[in-house]
């Protein structure tokens, strides 16, 4: 009806079989015999270029659509349990809040495990004053160890990678609703 509405667009508006002239008075719904019909028609996925095999009645297209596999616009649940949903070609980037606690972890680990190392030369070092000469360059690189870990741990990035994927959120969630409008208007 589009090539009706806006005849602009289509020189005038002519009936695509007989070329006559149409006004939209002219107009009448089909018959319910013949929308059925069309409703049953067997059509491919719209992604069977990418591989879908599936043939499908043209009324479940849609939904078929937003369930396909191979659609990479259908949104997919991040694998390492944050429950983030994203598109599939954006979840490759996705840079999970769980990866980041387990950096975190493993960051701190090492921290606690420096402290202690620290700790333990310096025990040494007060029972062996022969060795301090080589214990204080120890304690030292283990202080510039656990600075640099400090400052990596309150490294502004970090929020942005934070902002960066509340964004990709915001983003796929904008997706989906024009997602939905546009099947509503399908």
């Amino acid at each position: 009806m589009k090539w009706i509405k806006e005849p602009v667009l289509y020189q005038t508006p002519m009936c695509p079989s007989c070329r006559r002239d149409i006004r939209i008075e002219d107009l009448r719904p089909a018959r319910d015999a013949v929308i059925h019909y069309i409703n049953h028609l067997m059509v491919k996925c719209d992604f069977a270029e990418i591989g879908c095999i599936v043939e499908i009645r043209l009324e479940d297209l849609w939904r078929h659509r937003s369930q396909c596999p191979l659609n990479p616009l259908r949104p997919i649940r991040c694998n390492r349990g944050c429950g983030l949903r994203l598109p599939s070609s954006e979840m490759l980037k996705h840079r999970c809040d769980l990866d980041m606690c387990q950096d975190a972890i493993e960051w701190n680990d090492i921290f606690v495990y420096a402290r202690s190392e620290m700790r333990r030369k310096q025990n040494q070092s007060k029972s062996f004053h022969n060795h301090q000469p080589s214990s204080n360059k120890m304690i030292e690189s283990f202080k510039k160890m656990v600075n640099f870990f400090t400052q990596w741990l309150a490294d502004p990035r970090l929020a942005q990678i934070e902002n960066l994927q509340q964004q990709q959120h915001q983003q796929h969630q904008n997706q989906n609703q024009n997602q939905a409008i546009e099947k509503e208007n399908y």
